[in-house]
């Protein structure tokens, strides 16, 4: 089932606790016509009035999104980005097939410490999947956790896990590759290439994530931005984890427009996002 079905199909669900549709358009303040789209999963709303659909049923927003039970357990369609685990010795074995310096870390690169992690909502060209990445050495090698949450970022609820990546950061000379596998089934194996080179101040890196979906394997942008290296970065980082507008105020001028830009080549293939862009919107910011 599509994510805009199953968005749909809860969203009636949920109405059901109410006299009419009439009433819960009166009460969010959205238009009937409007919320007949979102009914019949024709479209799903932005960030701004699903907050405040949510904030009227008095749900988390992540709610909205979960398929239903399997087996005695939820599952989620928002399971389209895993998260990060243990180191596994699948990955230690990378070590054996690759020369040394393949492996060091990337030190004048990327950093040891706290990230956000973006990456787009399939389906939501208004939404963005916000995890949280802390990278250590290891000796002469950098090793990453990745954390992926559905949270709603209205509530101050539990958040809901729904992947761990744990993984090596490779410095191949042409990008930085994080290679990770996933702690939860199928275990997917996942890579996000990151564009190397100065930044100019900014404190983002763009690149391109291959994940596994619901169903199927794809390609995506990613976007990560550094939060520094303090012991509370990666504490106040794990409370704002989970799915977000793009046009949330948290989110940076210059995410924002790494994650709207287009990435389809003339020639049918994907590519970074055009870095003179990213400069100057934070110039212009």
């Amino acid at each position: 089932m599509s994510i805009h079905k199953i968005f749909a199909q809860n969203l009636r669900e949920e109405c059901r606790r109410f006299g009419s549709i009439a009433e819960v358009c009166r009460g969010c303040g959205i238009n009937r016509q409007q919320f007949n789209k979102y009914l019949s999963g024709a479209i799903l709303p932005n960030g701004r009035t699903l907050r405040r659909l949510c904030g009227f049923l008095g749900i988390d927003d992540a709610k909205l999104f979960a398929a239903a039970p399997i087996g005695g357990e939820q599952q989620t369609a928002l399971l389209k980005v895993p998260g990060d685990n243990a180191f596994p010795s699948e990955l230690s074995t990378l070590g054996g097939a690759c020369r040394q310096p393949a492996l060091s870390a990337p030190s004048e690169e990327m950093a040891e410490g706290t990230y956000f992690c973006y990456f787009p909502m399939e389906g939501f060209p208004n939404f963005l999947i916000r995890s949280v990445i802390k990278t250590r050495l290891i000796g002469r090698h950098m090793s990453f956790t990745r954390h992926t949450h559905m949270r709603s970022l209205s509530s101050s609820g539990e958040a809901n896990p729904a992947g761990k990546h744990h993984g090596i950061v490779v410095d191949d000379t042409s990008a930085i590759v994080m290679l990770g596998r996933n702690a939860n089934p199928p275990h997917n194996i996942t890579s996000i290439y990151l564009r190397k080179g100065p930044m100019y101040g900014l404190k983002i890196r763009t690149g391109l994530a291959f994940a596994r979906g619901v169903s199927t394997p794809f390609a995506c942008r990613a976007c990560l931005e550094s939060l520094g290296t303090s012991r509370g970065a990666l504490r106040a980082a794990m409370k704002q984890a989970g799915v977000i507008g793009i046009d949330d105020a948290s989110v940076s001028a210059a995410v924002r427009n790494a994650m709207s830009q287009p990435i389809e080549l003339d020639n049918g293939l994907l590519g970074l996002p055009a870095l003179e862009k990213l400069l100057d919107m934070r110039i212009r910011g």
